[in-house]
Order: structure tokens, then sequence, then C-alpha cells
């Protein structure tokens, strides 16, 4: 997984076909205070771990009110899982973006 800054905008890239962990406070940004938007960006990766969607929620109940948060370049597998489970009417997800 890959983390950058530019312009108010964090990118998140998961890079693993399964990310199955992830530390606690891999997806705290107050290091980046005028952030707006954050990225998450799932090209490749299949599956993710309950683990990895609670991290992710939790982002979301901390940054949603302040920047916008997008996922981006979901294979048909996270898709699936996401509008399956009805966390994808809560999420946004954009269907494809360059790098």
């Amino acid at each position: 997984m890959e983390v950058e800054y530019e312009n108010g905008t964090v990118t998140v890239r998961f890079s693993a076909p399964a990310t199955l962990e992830m530390d606690r406070d891999t997806l705290d940004f107050t290091a980046y205070p005028d952030c707006a938007h954050i990225r998450l960006e799932f090209r490749g990766v299949k599956l993710i771990s309950s683990m990895v969607l609670g991290s992710i929620m939790r982002m979301m109940d901390r940054y949603r009110t302040q920047c916008s948060v997008r996922l981006l370049n979901l294979e048909p597998e996270m898709r699936n899982l996401l509008t399956r489970t009805g966390l994808g009417s809560w999420l946004t997800m954009v269907e494809h973006t360059e790098r």
C-alpha cells in the first residue's frame, strides 16, 4: 500500500490482490489538516478483509464531513462485495481513473 499527498488530495493505493491486514492508523490523515479529498485506489484488488473494511468505515466516519472520499478502480469482485453488503450505497465508487 502506498500513500501520496498532493494539493489537498490524499491518494491511497492498495496493491495486493488480497488486502487482509491494515494498521489501525494507516488511514489516519491528521498530518494533512488541509486535506479536501481522499482517494482509495483499488486497481487489481480482488478481496479485502473485514479488518480493512472496518478501517475504511472508521476513516469515512472521521473525514467525510471535511473531505470528499472516493473509491477508485474497483475490480468486479470488490464492487460486488460492496454492493451485496449494502456498503456500496454508502460509499462513492468511481468506475475508472488514470493514475
